[in-house]
């Protein structure tokens, strides 16, 4: 047996698959990667709306009740940074009577400049 199979295999009777899966960690680490995955998948949407001169009211992760936050003024308007009690999901509100026809007229001026 050479040196690296033997160390995978250790000293764990469920032999390399044993030793493979001991390393994959807790559940709870899992909720924190898929935390982090939302966590920048949110952050594109706000990114985006940002560069495009769109107004944000929130940016969450996760869904449920707030467990924790912060309100920032970002570009003279209020934005509420939260983390919520439950990981899997997210989102970026926008507010509910964002001028669309103004937005266009953005897009045009920046695509003639």
């Amino acid at each position: 047996m050479t040196r690296l199979h033997s160390s995978l295999i250790g000293s764990s009777s469920l032999g390399v698959a044993g030793a493979v899966t001991s390393g994959i960690g807790s559940p709870i680490a899992s909720v924190a990667v898929l935390a982090s995955i939302i966590l920048i998948h949110e952050l594109g949407h706000y990114l985006a709306a940002v560069s495009m001169g769109i107004t944000v009211q929130e940016f969450n992760v996760g869904i449920g009740p707030k467990l924790f936050g912060f309100t920032s003024v970002i570009n003279k308007s209020k934005v509420d940074f939260n983390l919520r009690a439950i990981p899997f999901g997210g989102y970026v509100q926008f507010p509910e009577n964002y001028n669309r026809t103004l937005l266009f007229q953005r897009e045009d001026e920046v695509r003639e400049a």
